[in-house]
């Protein structure tokens, strides 16, 4: 089914999942097959509850701040942006969201490789609140960016995870 220029899918042939597999873009998870979580990871206490609708549902059964995360493997300065869009809900307004990376040289996740928003910032279209985080705004974003963990709010609650896309734009060969 079609609802705001997203494509849904419920059913489909073994055909039509290679085709909607090899349609992908690389570091730009949509959550628009049912049940796939594009390889993101609970982090701690998260729960990833569904993926129906287009949408993830994250949240945390013991009342804890809910966390994903992945492994990737990209070039920081071919990133040139990143967005992340979630199911608005006016309770989001006062929640302040975290996205950490990890890198070759800093392996760990820490205060200062992370990018902090505020959802009240997001702009919101068709029910989507999205974000745009311009990633070179972060010194310590460099070199190969080995992972990213995505805290929604700071605190426990639950959220409806749209989607999550890094923009990679290789350099030019010479």
């Amino acid at each position: 089914t079609e609802e705001n220029n997203r494509l849904y899918i419920k059913a489909a042939t073994d055909a039509e999942y290679e085709i909607l597999m090899s349609s992908r873009v690389e570091y730009q998870w949509e959550f628009s097959l049912g049940g796939d979580y594009q390889d993101w990871k609970p982090d701690g206490d998260a729960v990833l509850d569904s993926v129906q609708d287009g949408s993830v549902v994250i949240y945390s059964p013991a009342g804890k701040d809910p966390k994903i995360a992945i492994a990737t493997d990209f070039k920081a300065e071919e990133c040139t942006k990143i967005e992340i869009g979630v199911k608005y809900d006016e309770s989001l307004a006062s929640m302040s969201p975290e996205l950490f990376f990890a890198t070759t040289a800093e392996s760990t996740y820490s205060t200062d490789k992370v990018f902090q928003f505020s959802w009240a910032d997001a702009t919101v279209e068709n029910g989507i609140a999205k974000i745009t985080i311009i990633p070179s705004t972060n010194e310590k974003f460099v070199e190969t960016i080995t992972s990213l963990r995505f805290d929604p709010f700071a605190t426990a609650g639950q959220i409806e995870l749209d989607y999550i896309r890094c923009t990679i734009v290789p350099a030019e060969e010479e």
